[in-house]
C-alpha cells in the first residue's frame, strides 16, 4: 500500500490530540491509498464495484456468472470506439522468442474453452456457446439504423479453424459453421426491388490492389478445397461427399462457369453466361442410348459425327463447310472420297450421301460407292444420272452417324 504512518510511537510517549487527528486525517484524505496498489488478493464478496461518477457502471461477480459488466446509460458521440466496452490500442512486446525465431501464435484477446457440467444425471443442453451475441444494436427513440450488425470485423482476415469432436449418432450433424433457419419480419408495404437481391447470406466483391505491377494466377471470392474426406482409425466412410450441396431451390449463375470434372444433373440448369466444360468449350455426351431411348434424350448415338457440303466447278471439288472432315479427294468423274478427322470405331456407321445433280439432269442418284466399302477413317461417294452414267454433280452433301 502507498499510505504510511506519520508518527512512529515509542513506549511511554504521550498521545496528543493533534497527533491523533493528524493520523486519522492522513487515513481519511488518502483512503484509496490504503489498498492501492494492492499487496494481496482482494475479495468483493459478490458485491459490485462502481466505476463511474454517475454511479451507473459497475462490475460484479454474482453467484451465477463469473464476470458481469453493467454499463448503464451513456451519452456521447457515436463512433466505432466501443460505447459499451472498448479495448484501447496497445503494444505487446515479445521478450521471449530468440532472434530470428518464430513464435507459434499470439492473441490480443482470448476466450478459453469453458466446461458445462450438470449436478443431475443425463442432462442434455440443446445449444451451448463459448461466445453468444444476442442481436445487433436496436434503434432507440429518434434513431434509425441502416445496418445493424451483431458482429463487425472492420479490417483484417478472419480465421475459423472449426475443429471439433462429436459423438456418432444416426441423427448427428457436423455444423462446424451453421446458419439456422430464421424468419425476418419486414415492416411496411414498399416492394423490395434491390438489384442484387434481398439475400440471407451475401459476399461482396473483393478488390486485390497492388502498388506495383504484378500477376495473381488464381483468385476467388469463395474457394472450396474439396468435398469432405473420410479418415480416422475406423475409418469413416462417406457414401456421398459433396463440396457444395444445394438441397432445394433454383441456383443462378450469371457469370461464366468452368467445370474441370463431371457434371451429374438430375434437374434443369439454366446458365445465362458461357458454359465451359473442359477449358476448350467441348461439351461431351458420354452416355450411350439405352435399349429403349427416352423421348427427346440426347445420347452419343444420336449426334451427327460428320457432315460436309462440297461444290464442283470444272471437275474440281471444293469443301465449303464441314464438321469432322480432314479432306476431300476427287476420285474420278462422279466420285468423291471423304476423309474423317476423328475416325469411327468401326465401318458400321450410317452414311447419307446427297447433293445437287449435274446441270440439266433432273434424275441423279447419290450413293455409297458399290466397289469401295466405307472405312473407319474414310468413305467414297458416287453420283450417276438416271442412265447409270457417272457425272460430277453441282454439289455434294453428306451426313454420317455412328460410334467414335
Amino acid at each position: 500500500m502507498a499510505i504510511s504512518r506519520l508518527t512512529t510511537w515509542s513506549a511511554g510517549q504521550t498521545l496528543s490530540a493533534s497527533a491523533l487527528n493528524n493520523e486519522f486525517n492522513n487515513i481519511l484524505n488518502n483512503g484509496v491509498d490504503l489498498w492501492s496498489p494492492a499487496s494481496k488478493s482482494t475479495s468483493f464478496g459478490g458485491f459490485g464495484l462502481v466505476l463511474d461518477a454517475a454511479g451507473v457502471t459497475n462490475i460484479q461477480s454474482p453467484g451465477t456468472s463469473g464476470f458481469l459488466l453493467t454499463p448503464g446509460a451513456k451519452t456521447g458521440t457515436p463512433s466505432t470506439t466501443g460505447g459499451t466496452l472498448n479495448v484501447a490500442a496497445h503494444t505487446y512486446t515479445d521478450g521471449a522468442t530468440a532472434a530470428s525465431g518464430t513464435a507459434t501464435s499470439w492473441a490480443g484477446c482470448s476466450v478459453q474453452r469453458p466446461t458445462l457440467a450438470a449436478a443431475n444425471t443425463s442432462v442434455v443442453t440443446t445449444d451451448a456457446a463459448t461466445l453468444y451475441v444476442a442481436n445487433g444494436p436496436a434503434a432507440g427513440s429518434n434513431q434509425t439504423l441502416t445496418n445493424s450488425w451483431g458482429l463487425w470485423v472492420d479490417d483484417g482476415a478472419v480465421r475459423l479453424d472449426l475443429t471439433t469432436s462429436k459423438a456418432s449418432a444416426a441423427s448427428a450433424v457436423c455444423r462446424a459453421l451453421y446458419l439456422p433457419a430464421a424468419t425476418q419480419t419486414i415492416s411496411g408495404s414498399t416492394n423490395i426491388t434491390t438489384a442484387t437481391g434481398y439475400n440471407y447470406l451475401e459476399i461482396a466483391q473483393p478488390t486485390m490492389s497492388a502498388g506495383t505491377a504484378l500477376t495473381i494466377t488464381n483468385a476467388a471470392t469463395l474457394y472450396i478445397a474439396a468435398a469432405p474426406a473420410a479418415g480416422g482409425a475406423g475409418p469413416a466412410a462417406i457414401t456421398n461427399a459433396y463440396a457444395l450441396w444445394v438441397d432445394a431451390g433454383a441456383t443462378r449463375l450469371d457469370g461464366d462457369l468452368t467445370v474441370g470434372g463431371a457434371i451429374d444433373l438430375n434437374a434443369a440448369m439454366t446458365v445465362s453466361g458461357t458454359l465451359t466444360m473442359d477449358g476448350t468449350n467441348n461439351a461431351i455426351i458420354p452416355a450411350a442410348a439405352p435399349s429403349t431411348p427416352v423421348a427427346h434424350g440426347l445420347y452419343r448415338d444420336n449426334i451427327c459425327k460428320g457432315w460436309g457440303q462440297v461444290s464442283v466447278s470444272g471437275g474440281t471439288p471444293t469443301l465449303n463447310a464441314d464438321y469432322n472432315v480432314t479432306s476431300i479427294t476427287d476420285s474420278g468423274v462422279g466420285e468423291l472420297t471423304v476423309t474423317w478427322e476423328t475416325d469411327f470405331t468401326s465401318a458400321n456407321y450410317a452414311l447419307l450421301p446427297g447433293g445437287q445433280g449435274p446441270a440439266g439432269s433432273d434424275h441423279s442418284i447419290f450413293a455409297i460407292d458399290a466397289d469401295n466399302n466405307p472405312a473407319t477413317g474414310s468413305c467414297r461417294l458416287t453420283c450417276a444420272t438416271g442412265g447409270n452414267v457417272l457425272q460430277d454433280p453441282q454439289k455434294w452433301t453428306f451426313v454420317a452417324y455412328g460410334v467414335q
